[in-house]
């Protein structure tokens, strides 16, 4: 429960320290609010089922992820950590410094 509150605080201190964020306000807030919300999903979460799911869904701010493509990327990411094969393949698509090796890496070190 600390963790919860702590968290709380600091989410708070972030938002007054960003408020005149001067492009994007719209997607910057709404991806803030989903990653308070995993946040604390991991934070209060009870099985190990809900615990993966809100550590994938942290991941969708950072990653920079449409929502329609979110729920694709979280099954690829349960079903990548199966202990036995088949395994999914992902493909990501995009020009030339996008941030598609970023975001590979990133998916990997949360998988090993």
């Amino acid at each position: 429960m600390p963790l919860v509150a702590l968290n709380g605080l600091l989410s708070l201190s972030a938002i007054a320290g960003s408020w005149r964020t001067p492009t994007r306000q719209p997607l910057y807030f709404s991806m803030f609010l989903i990653l308070e919300t995993a946040v604390a999903g991991v934070f209060t979460s009870v099985d190990l089922f809900l615990f993966f799911l809100f550590w994938e869904l942290e991941l969708m701010p950072m990653l920079n992820v449409r929502p329609e493509d979110a729920v694709l990327l979280i099954a690829w990411l349960l079903g990548a950590m199966r202990p036995r094969g088949p395994y999914p393949v992902l493909s990501l698509n995009g020009e030339q410094g996008s941030g598609k090796s970023g975001a590979v890496r990133m998916l990997k070190d949360n998988i090993f």
